[in-house]
């Protein structure tokens, strides 16, 4: 969650909100700013070295429709062991070459939370990556 405010805001003692800076300067240090949050702060308006976006809205919706359009997707359920080229360890399933993106198991503790302790999936991108879930 990205908040803006210019008010004195209170220390808890299970949490803590952080400046932009503060979180930019975490980004440089290896494990500490989790995947959710990099997302997150990927999609804040930012301004560009050059003061505009390499692709106008339109030029980057039609770019996006041109794609979709160039490339049939058929999707059908089947077992996890039958997916092929993916290969299933203790904790993450990976593809064989290293590509696209891992699906890994995290444990999340959360003393504060209704819920103190689960696990979940979450996608950690290989290299620079788009990744895209359809819905419907």
């Amino acid at each position: 969650m990205v908040v803006e405010t210019d008010a004195e805001v209170p220390l808890h003692d299970d949490f803590r909100w952080l400046t932009l800076g503060q979180i930019n300067e975490l980004l440089h240090l290896e494990n500490t700013v989790n995947m959710d949050s990099r997302t997150i702060l990927s999609c804040l308006p930012h301004e560009d070295r050059h003061g505009r976006a390499v692709l106008s809205d339109t030029e980057l919706l039609s770019w996006f429709t041109e794609e979709c359009a160039g490339h049939e997707v058929r999707a059908s359920l089947i077992p996890l062991d039958a997916v092929t080229g993916w290969t299933r360890r203790q904790a993450a399933i990976e593809h064989q070459e290293g590509r696209y993106f891992k699906v890994v198991a995290v444990t999340v503790e959360a003393k504060s939370r209704e819920v103190t302790r689960w696990t979940q999936p979450l996608f950690e991108p290989v290299g620079t990556t788009a990744l895209a879930k359809s819905v419907g």
